[in-house]
């Protein structure tokens, strides 16, 4: 199968673009930049293009041949900069699901996000932490409102094109994500990853405030796995999944296993909630429809994940 992979060399895509080799899948890559940092072990193996997924014209000339769309290319942080978050993460996706309809190709499967839930509360938030199902009603983050309202268009938009045009939308939703590359590229979005690379280097790590909160982390390979299956899908009947680990750890919890997998921590953390200062959107994601529908089942757990993450750091330097 050959599948357009935007954001191929990023965090995530750089994963998927492996998996899909390992299958024995083509995959096509389309980025805004030529930052081969992340695949530079697999650079050969690949078709690469640079471009923008807003430029509907140049994304439709790439899709002969292509049987499936992976659209993983977004814009994080998007706060500071409205107008690029809004374009990238709200009609980049339109612009892919339009290039999709006009090249005949049938499934696009994207990256949607956690922050569609918007603040947690009740039983899905602190203590409880209920699995939080796709069905959850949907909302803007306050402290995020760019990035989480663009997703919420996005998904409407995957909506019209699939009730429209009967184009195959799949929209992810991922726990939090912790892994190489992360930190590099998502800045001030990779706490998890600050708590580990400084780890490594032998650098303490200062959280004011965030100690009670938990959340559910899920490592950077476990979300490839989680698109991968998403391609190969027989019968989705959702136009959304959830895609998590099931397990929640407090960033105390987080540093001990860093410590028991990596490099001797020293970590300290203040009381109450909301480590990451993003609002509070920490929880536990439902993930039972994916592993029915797509065969999705994480594959890391984190004292592995761990050390995998220590391996890779100290090959990249």
């Amino acid at each position: 199968m050959r599948l357009l992979v935007t954001g191929g060399l990023g965090v995530i895509g750089s994963w998927v673009v492996r998996g899909l080799l390992a299958d024995g899948h083509e995959p096509v890559t389309l980025d805004a930049s030529e930052d081969m940092s992340l695949v530079a072990d697999i650079s050969g193996d690949f078709e690469h293009h640079l471009g923008s997924v807003l430029d509907v014209e140049a994304v439709t000339s790439l899709l002969g041949g292509v049987d499936q769309i992976v659209h993983l290319a977004a814009l994080i942080p998007a706060e500071a900069d409205p107008y690029a978050g809004y374009s990238v993460n709200a009609l980049g996706p339109v612009a892919i699901f339009e290039a999709a309809r006009r090249a005949g190709v049938r499934r696009v499967v994207w990256a949607s996000a956690k922050a569609v839930y918007g603040e947690l509360s009740g039983v899905y938030g602190y203590p409880t932490y209920e699995p939080i199902p796709e069905s959850h009603p949907r909302q803007t983050m306050p402290r995020a409102p760019v990035y989480s309202s663009s997703k919420l268009l996005a998904e409407e938009a995957a909506r019209v094109y699939a009730n429209t045009f009967g184009l195959e939308c799949i929209a992810l939703r991922f726990a939090t994500i912790f892994g190489p590359g992360k930190l590099l590229r998502h800045g001030g979005t990779g706490l998890v990853g600050v708590i580990v690379e400084h780890a490594i280097a032998g650098e303490p790590t200062r959280v004011p405030q965030g100690g009670d909160e938990r959340d559910e982390l899920i490592y950077v390979r476990d979300v490839a796995r989680g698109v991968i299956a998403s391609c190969s899908a027989q019968s989705p009947t959702s136009p959304v999944y959830n895609v998590g680990s099931g397990h929640l750890v407090t960033l105390a919890e987080f540093a001990e296993a860093v410590g028991n997998a990596v490099a001797p921590v020293d970590f300290t953390i203040g009381p109450g909630r909301d480590p990451f200062g993003i609002g509070l959107m920490y929880g536990r994601l439902d993930s039972m429809l994916a592993h029915a529908d797509l065969g999705y089942t994480p594959a890391w757990d984190l004292e592995s994940a761990l050390r995998d993450y220590a391996e890779i750091v100290s090959v990249r330097g």
